[in-house]
C-alpha cells in the first residue's frame, strides 16, 4: 500500500516558508498486531535517548487515581500508565506525557510498547479525559490540578523540559490551551487534527507575548486537507505565523478520523518524548 504524505515544516521566524514535500512509500506487513507504521527520518530533535532505567523485560502497569478540581471541588478520575519496573526503581524518576482525548488502551498498549523496544525514554504517560461540551476551563484544571498532584504522587521529572501534552480533536485544543497558558509548564506539544475557536486569537496572543523566549514550548501541528476542523488549526497556525513563533506543520491526506495521521502517532509520541535541545534524559 502506497500513500503520499505532504510535510510542510513552517518555520514563522523567517521571512519564507520552506515547503519540503516528502514521498513516503511504505510496505505495510499485517502482523497479528495490526499495520506496521511508516517511519519518520530522524532528526535531531526527535531522536529518542535510551531509556534511563535499567533494562526491564515487564510491562507496564495501569491504574486509576483521581484529582479534586480546586474551582469546584469536583472529583475527576483520570488514569496513569506506570512504566515497566517502576515499582522496583524506586529511585529513578521519570518525563510525564499528558493525553487529553479518549482513547486510554490504546495510547497505553503504544506506550509500552515504545518503551520496552527501547524507542524512547521510560515514561509516565497521565490520561485524562474531559468531554467536548468541558473543553473550555479543563487547561486550567490541568495546569492547577492535575500536573501539581501527578507531580506530588508519582515520581516525575518535574520541570517544563520533561514535562509534554497532546490531544486529538477536541483534546488538541485543550492540550493548546494547556502548553500557552501561564505558568508555561509544557516542554513540547502536539495538535493532532484540531486548533482553537474563532475568538480566541486574542487570548493566545496574550498569553505569547506574556511568554520569555525561554519558556516557549516547541509546537507540532498535524491535520488532515480534508478534515472539517482545519478552520481551527489555520486560527491557531494563522496566530502563530502573525506572532514569529516557530512550530512544524504536518498536512496529510484523508479526513478528520484518517488512517494517515493515526498511522503517524507512534513518531508523534517519540517525537514528544524526546530531549529539548541542551538537555538529556
Amino acid at each position: 500500500m502506497k500513500s503520499d504524505v505532504y510535510l510542510i515544516i513552517k518555520m514563522s521566524n523567517y521571512r519564507q516558508i520552506i515547503v519540503v514535500i516528502v514521498s513516503v512509500l511504505a510496505a505495510v506487513t499485517v502482523v497479528a498486531c495490526g499495520a506496521t507504521p511508516p517511519t519518520v527520518t530522524p532528526t535531531p530533535e526527535n531522536t529518542p535517548l535510551p531509556t534511563a532505567t535499567p533494562e526491564c523485560h515487564q510491562s507496564g502497569t495501569t491504574k486509576t487515581d483521581q484529582v479534586v478540581f480546586s474551582e469546584n471541588g469536583e472529583a475527576h478520575g483520570f488514569l496513569v500508565y506506570l512504566p515497566p519496573c517502576y515499582a522496583e526503581y524506586f529511585d529513578s524518576a521519570y518525563p510525564v506525557l499528558y493525553w487529553t482525548s479518549a482513547g486510554g488502551q490504546g495510547v497505553i498498549d503504544l506506550a509500552d510498547s515504545l518503551i520496552r523496544q527501547g524507542d524512547t525514554p521510560s515514561f509516565i504517560y497521565i490520561m485524562v479525559d474531559i468531554s467536548p461540551v468541558k473543553g473550555f476551563g479543563a487547561d486550567e484544571q490541568i495546569v492547577d490540578d492535575v500536573v501539581p498532584y501527578v507531580d506530588s504522587h508519582y515520581r516525575t521529572q518535574a520541570d517544563r523540559l520533561h514535562r509534554s501534552i497532546t490531544g486529538f480533536s477536541h483534546g488538541a485544543a485543550i492540550a493548546a490551551r494547556a502548553a500557552f497558558r501561564p505558568p508555561y509548564i509544557f516542554g513540547r506539544v502536539a495538535l493532532l487534527s484540531g486548533g482553537i475557536a474563532d475568538g480566541e486569537q486574542q487570548k493566545f496572543t496574550d498569553w505569547i507575548l506574556a511568554m520569555p523566549l525561554d519558556l516557549r514550548p516547541t509546537v507540532l501541528v498535524d491535520v488532515s486537507e480534508q478534515d472539517g476542523v482545519i478552520v481551527l488549526t489555520h486560527h491557531f497556525t494563522d496566530l502563530l505565523d502573525k506572532l514569529k513563533f516557530p512550530y512544524t506543520y504536518i498536512l496529510d491526506p484523508g479526513n478528520h478520523h484518517t488512517e494517515s495521521s493515526d498511522s503517524h502517532f507512534p513518531d508523534y509520541v517519540k517525537w514528544l518524548m524526546s530531549a529539548p535541545p541542551g538537555t538529556s534524559r
